[in-house]
């Protein structure tokens, strides 16, 4: 019952194409488009499904971001939506590169969401699952090697 109804709430009882894009918080949408445009110049189709993605101070203690999968059955492409939530930004005050680390858990939570990509071991890697791998050994931050190691090389 949960499920229809969020999907109700999504899809405006049908008035939501189900080609349009997810409902974005201003605070993460620039995020969303450039990974949307990096995975694309990479040669990943991301099928446009509805999603939710927005900030929110209360998730777990030990969680920077969360992706959630409705309609979940074998593998996120059989998911009738998506809702990524993540810390809004100055809940990442105490990080020396706050905009890199905020930005980070982003894309992150966006490659297990619309691309199935699972947690690396490897620091300095957006798909780590801690953000302490993000302090200064791994900077500058080269963001085109960020998203060559997690998506490919450009095509």
């Amino acid at each position: 019952m949960l499920k229809i109804l969020m999907i109700l709430l999504l899809t405006g009882c049908g008035s939501f194409p189900a080609t349009q894009g997810p409902f974005l918080d201003p605070e993460i949408r620039e995020y969303y488009y450039e990974f949307i445009d990096e995975a694309n110049a990479r040669g990943h189709i991301i099928e446009p499904i509805p999603g939710i993605i927005s900030v929110d101070r209360n998730l777990p203690v030990d969680a920077e971001g969360i992706c959630d999968a409705v309609g979940l059955t074998n593998a996120l492409d059989d998911a009738l939506m998506y809702k990524i939530t993540v810390r809004p930004y100055d809940a990442f005050a105490g990080y020396e590169f706050q905009d890199d680390v905020h930005k980070m858990v982003v894309i992150h939570e966006l490659g297990h969401c619309l691309l199935g990509i699972s947690h690396t071991e490897e620091s300095c890697q957006i798909m780590n699952p801690a953000t302490d791998y993000f302090g200064p050994e791994c900077m500058p931050y080269d963001w085109d090697k960020l998203y060559t190691d997690m998506l490919g090389e450009r095509k």
